[in-house]
Parts: C-alpha cells; sequence; structure tokens
C-alpha cells in the first residue's frame, strides 16, 4: 500500500493492523493471534466456512487453546463478525520441535446443508418462499431474512421430498421465487435480489489489486436457444428432408430466443416444464438461459491487498463494485458483483481473494415447483381474476449485451 493511501487509512481507521485481527469466540472466551486465516463466503455456496491454523500457545493469551468440536462460535475481523457458526473440527499436530492447532468451522447454515427437513405434513398449501423458508429452518434456530425489495410470490401447493435437506428445500422454492439464499454474518440466511447496493470503493490495478485474471469465454454460448415439449411425435421425414424448421415448429414451445452478439449457427435445445400452463415458466427459462450463459462468459478473479474499502467497511458479496482493470480490457461501464471473497492470511501477508461477474450472471434459475398442481393453481389464479404469477420476473428480462460492464470489444 502506498504511502498516500496508508495515511488515509490511518486516519479513517481501515488501515490500522488491529482492525483486521482475527478472534474467534468461544464459550465467551476470544482468542487471537493466528498466524493463518481463511475465511471463504459467497452467495452460491453455503456453508461459508473458516479456517484458523497458529501454534499451541496464543500469544495474546499465554493459555493453552482448549476449544472443541462441536462448540459454538464467533468469527470476527477487528469489531466486525463475519460468520456465526459452530467448530467442525480440530487438529492438533507437531513434531520434536514444534506443534500447533488448526481448527475449522462453518456458519449454522452447515445444519441445513448436512441435515434432512422434518415436517407434521409433507404437503405444503398457501404459502410463499419466505415463509415455507422460516418453516424449514426455524427447527435448526434459523431465521430467513428478506433483504430489499422481494416479492412474496405465493405458493398454491409444495410437495417435500422425503430425502431433501432443508438446504434443498430452500434452495429450490428460492429458485422460483428469483431470489439467492445465502449466509448472513449472525447466522441466519438472506433471501435477497442479485445485489444492487455499490460498495464506496472499488478495484484498480495498482492501487489495491495485486493481481488479477480477467476471461471472456464463448464456451458455453449459443446463438439461439429453444424449449422443446417432451412429447411422444416423431421426426419423421428422412434427413434430407427441406421440411425439419417445420417439423421443430410442432415441438417448439418457446423460442428460439437469440443471442445478438453469438454470430455463428450455434443451437440449443431446452426440454419445456412439465404441465408448464402457457409456458410461462418455460419462457422465463430460456430468456435465464440467454441472460445467464452472457453474463458467466465475463469473469474477473483478482487478489486485493485489503479487506476493506475505502470506507472501513469489509468487502460483501452481493454487493457491486467498480473495476478499473484497462490492462484486463475490461471496460469500466458499470460495477460487477461480488460472488465469493476469501479472507485470507498468511506468510505472504493479508489478501483478499475475490470473485466477480456481471450481474445477469447470479440471477437464480426459473423452476416448476409442482408440476402436477399447476393446473389447480392456475384454475385459482383465473377464479380469482388474478394475472399469472410472474415469479422471478427478473430472469424474464432480455439482457442488452452492450450495457454489461464486459470486456472491451
Amino acid at each position: 500500500m502506498s504511502g498516500l493511501l496508508a495515511d488515509a487509512a490511518d486516519v479513517l481507521g481501515w488501515g490500522d493492523v488491529a482492525s483486521d485481527e482475527v478472534s474467534i469466540i468461544v464459550g465467551g472466551r476470544r482468542t487471537t493471534g493466528w498466524e493463518a486465516v481463511s475465511i471463504r463466503m459467497s452467495v452460491e455456496v453455503m456453508p461459508w466456512t473458516f479456517e484458523l491454523e497458529t501454534t499451541e500457545w496464543a500469544p495474546d493469551m499465554a493459555a493453552e487453546v482448549t476449544i472443541q468440536a462441536g462448540a459454538p462460535c464467533e468469527i470476527n475481523i477487528g469489531p466486525d463478525r463475519v460468520l456465526t457458526g459452530l467448530v467442525i473440527s480440530v487438529s492438533r499436530f507437531g513434531d520434536a520441535n514444534s506443534h500447533g492447532v488448526r481448527v475449522v468451522g462453518a456458519s449454522r447454515s452447515f445444519d441445513l446443508v448436512n441435515n434432512s427437513a422434518l415436517f407434521s405434513t409433507f404437503q405444503i398449501t398457501g404459502t410463499d418462499a419466505v415463509a415455507l423458508a422460516n418453516k424449514v429452518a426455524r427447527p435448526f434456530g434459523i431465521t430467513a431474512i428478506t433483504v430489499g425489495e422481494v416479492d412474496r410470490t405465493p405458493i398454491q401447493q409444495f410437495d417435500v421430498i422425503l430425502t431433501e435437506t432443508a438446504y434443498e428445500i430452500i434452495e429450490r422454492v428460492c429458485r422460483y421465487a428469483a431470489l439467492l439464499v445465502y449466509d448472513h454474518t449472525d447466522g441466519n440466511i438472506h433471501l435477497s435480489r442479485a445485489g444492487s447496493t455499490v460498495a464506496a470503493s472499488g478495484f484498480e490495478l495498482g492501487r489495491n489489486v495485486e493481481r488479477f485474471e480477467a476471461t471472456a469465454t464463448v464456451a458455453e454460448r449459443h446463438s439461439q436457444i429453444s424449449a422443446v415439449r417432451q412429447t411422444t411425435d416423431t421426426l419423421f421425414a428422412s434427413p434430407d428432408a427441406a421440411d425439419l424448421g417445420g417439423q421443430m415448429d410442432l415441438i417448439t414451445a418457446v423460442g428460439p430466443v437469440k443471442d445478438p452478439t453469438i454470430q455463428r449457427y450455434s443451437p440449443l435445445i431446452i426440454p419445456a416444464e412439465m404441465a408448464d400452463m402457457g409456458n410461462e415458466v418455460t419462457r422465463r427459462r430460456v430468456q435465464w438461459e440467454i441472460n445467464r450463459r452472457l453474463g458467466r462468459s465475463f469473469a474477473v478473479s483478482l487478489t486485493c491487498d485489503s479487506w476493506r474499502d475505502s470506507a472501513g467497511a469489509l468487502w460483501a458479496v452481493n454487493t457491486l463494485a467498480p473495476l478499473n482493470l484497462s490492462q484486463a480490457k475490461v471496460a469500466p461501464k458499470a460495477p460487477w458483483l461480488i460472488g465469493e471473497i476469501v479472507f485470507r492470511r498468511d506468510g505472504e501477508g493479508t489478501h483478499a481473494d475475490i470473485v466477480l461477474m456481471p450481474r445477469e450472471a447470479y440471477l437464480p434459475e426459473p423452476v416448476l415447483l409442482n408440476p402436477l398442481a399447476t393446473e389447480v393453481g392456475q384454475a385459482i389464479r383465473e377464479q380469482q381474476g388474478a394475472a399469472p404469477s410472474l415469479a422471478g420476473q427478473d430472469a424474464a428480462i432480455a439482457v442488452d449485451p452492450e450495457a454489461l460492464p464486459g470486456l472491451i470489444r
């Protein structure tokens, strides 16, 4: 960090080494002095995890580390809590000359991922994604917290699969409602749209970015995507027949939807959602395929020399941050969304490894929850005079490729 930035950091209080001291609190006892730290957070990976390692004797406590596997814990960076969960394992290692301890843990959502969900009834009616997520998480002492504007899309009927974990149920209903589900620092979980909050500062090579890798790819891109009905009808014409397109039209439910940035002929066919009345979900799914593949075709991984932005706030997932990486041919048109962060400290110093992509890359996949109940739900909506459900409408909006903060062409 340059002298100027170091001075600014001192004034703001975010460059002070003490402010980034990592501690774990177990049973009301705080332990610091960790020689190696890794804390991983993501909007796509649950639970968040941590790994702490040091010698057997904590430098600032002169007491033996007595942390036990299974103990509830809290991880802090300076004054900021970043993870609330439990200790998964404690390893002690050494040789004739040295010995140490390694503590590995996860957020409280570990229990959602690792355990089945039990209900008094496995068919739930008249609910919504937020209420259902809370019903699933509550037995584990976890609350589903909404962030920003969240549409309480009604769920007429939901059938639980007996072998599903609690997380699998929550993730499925959140996709239906076009919501991301990820951990909160207090041990609860967030239900949110792809983020719109912009960090106080971003990432700039030569300022706070030590290294980067920017990738543009067409590996998963297609010029057009169509959804076809799953039917027993067959295409019976000879291979050289000129009416293949006409036959395809007979079984095509939605599409083709085109990606104007792919000029070569590169079609993709996906199955239409079964029992999808009016092809509502299928239509959103096809557009989502275009949008997400476009967003995922641009990605930046970088190593930052600080855990905090210019306002002193820790970098946070599902927030937007501007990029100034002209050397990587990244056009600074708009902020990119932070999808994953690893706060780490080791023999090489203090760093944050961060993955960013355009916001469209993180739109949840539309899903039809209960194919057999679709006709019932449609009848109820028609009887009530309500418009068809627009759950996940974000995913149905076509993305303007020129508006993406993509790589400079």
